[in-house]
């Protein structure tokens, strides 16, 4: 049997017993990513709080609304409660 032909196999399967959960799985799957670079492209601006020039731009009143939301909790911004954010 042709790798091929056993990958259809096992998709036909696969359809068969998962049905709905399937594209559940796939949509799940989707969000996550998206979520997973979306936490990567804002924590690329944030670096500014640390030192680091990114250029500015834009993404400042993001800076600045993180920046008054950690003043307000008494955190001092740095790499360690930046990667935390970007982790939550």
């Amino acid at each position: 049997m042709s790798d091929l032909a056993v990958i259809r196999r096992f998709a036909r399967l696969l359809i068969a017993t998962l049905r709905w959960r399937l594209v559940l799985v796939f949509v799940l799957g989707l969000v996550a990513s998206l979520t997973a670079g979306i936490g990567l492209v804002l924590l690329v601006p944030l670096l500014s709080l640390i030192g680091i020039d990114t250029g500015g731009g834009s993404t400042e009143a993001f800076v600045t609304v993180v920046r008054g939301a950690l003043d307000s909790v008494g955190v001092e911004p740095s790499a360690a409660v930046l990667l935390s954010l970007n982790a939550v």
